[in-house]
């Protein structure tokens, strides 16, 4: 039998097993050089689930959060509680009674705006006196020595109608997302022994400052993770990092179509702040040919807004495809994004704060981070 016929007959299964055997061997060969190849370095703007896939890293392929780095998080999620409900106390003043009292100057205000007339409204026609009394002295007198939030209080202006009201227009402002999480968890977090599961700490909200590094040894290669602030003022900083950089993985709030961005940012559009950063970094010099792991991210708060009839048409005008249908929606949007590169993007769509969501990307991350090896070795 001819070598030829031979080659024919070999299953895919011992021909993935052959090009496997060929990459551990080109490893071992360079492994400093793969040490550094295999650098993902996470880009995106402000709060799009950068740091939620780092930690989700740490919990799956990793040794997770020990005793004493969960207590660290009791703080920082209360810090969470407090700013969300103080954004909610302070939009009465623009949009108490239910009625939208927003102009278009202010559709873009950020949370800070809300400041503005927080004395002079008690929100008395709206809630009942003493409720309205104990949140107005709470807010006046909050400054940095309050660490915890005053559970009991939280839980009544939670459930009061008028605040409910303004948390229905949070897409004029800005809310973090995992606020409603924890809000709908203050009786569990009230607990004195209360001591943050997985779940609180993936989705407790830590603004990213500096550069942070995650590694863990997986089918021996050294996965490196290299997450920077996504605010504006951060990115001054990303240029460090872009050294030896195997792939990038560009996270998309996709949910943020109809919300504004931060005061930080441009003050527009989020998901369009973030379409045009993406643009900036894929055309320029470093990063211009380099593969791109575009995570379409929130797809679970995308599908809710998109069941509650909000539309993307509204804000993108050259939206092509269902209004209303999750996967229409999100074809579009990773049109958008990939014809900005000619580079090879791998897309997926994800929900960082789900575990099994983003170890079931993984696996198909590593199925293409083997792909770019073959390349790489000129294995075929």
């Amino acid at each position: 039998m001819s070598s030829r016929r031979k080659a024919k007959d070999v299953s895919p299964e011992k021909e993935a097993r052959r090009k496997s055997k060929l990459i551990d061997a080109e490893i071992k060969k360079n492994k400093s050089k793969v040490l550094r190849q295999i650098k993902f370095l996470l880009l995106g703007s402000g709060e799009s689930g950068k740091s939620t896939v780092l930690k989700q890293m740490k919990i799956i392929h990793g040794d997770g959060f020990s005793l004493a780095e969960r207590k660290d998080f009791v703080g920082i999620i209360h810090a969470n509680i407090i700013t969300a409900m103080k954004v909610l106390y302070h939009g009465l003043a623009r949009f108490g009674g239910g009625g939208d009292r927003q102009s278009s100057a202010s559709a873009s205000s950020s949370a800070d705006d809300f400041d503005e007339g927080i004395s002079t409204c008690s929100g008395g026609m709206l809630m009942d006196e003493d409720l309205s009394q104990q949140a107005r002295a709470f807010f006046e007198n909050l400054n940095a020595t309050v660490t915890l939030a005053p559970i009991p209080l939280f839980q009544r202006l939670w459930a009061d109608p008028a605040i409910q009201a303004v948390f229905a227009k949070r897409n004029h402002f800005h809310f973090s997302d995992g606020a409603v999480y924890f809000m709908d968890s203050l009786a569990r977090i009230a607990d004195p022994a209360y001591v943050p599961s997985d779940e609180d700490i993936v989705r407790a909200r830590v603004p990213t400052v500096g550069v942070h590094e995650y590694s863990f040894m997986l089918d021996n290669i050294d996965f490196l993770f290299v997450d920077v602030g996504g605010q504006k003022a951060e990115r001054r900083k990303w240029l460090s990092c872009f050294d030896d950089v195997t792939c990038l993985i560009y996270i998309v709030a996709t949910s943020d179509f109809d919300q504004t961005a931060t005061e930080s940012e441009s003050g527009g559009n989020r998901l369009r702040e973030a379409h045009k950063l993406f643009s900036h970094i894929v055309r320029g010099k470093v990063l211009a040919r380099k593969p791109v792991m575009l995570f379409l991210n929130k797809t679970d708060l995308l599908k809710q807004k998109l069941e509650l009839g909000c539309k993307i048409q509204r804000h993108f005008p050259d939206f092509v495809g269902e209004e209303g249908n999750l996967e229409s929606v999100q074809q579009w949007m990773l049109r958008k994004f990939a014809r900005e590169t000619k580079a090879v993007v791998y897309p997926h769509f994800t929900t960082a704060v789900n575990r099994n969501n983003i170890e079931f990307v993984f696996v198909s991350v590593r199925q293409s981070i083997r792909s770019i090896l073959l390349a790489s070795f000129n294995i075929s």
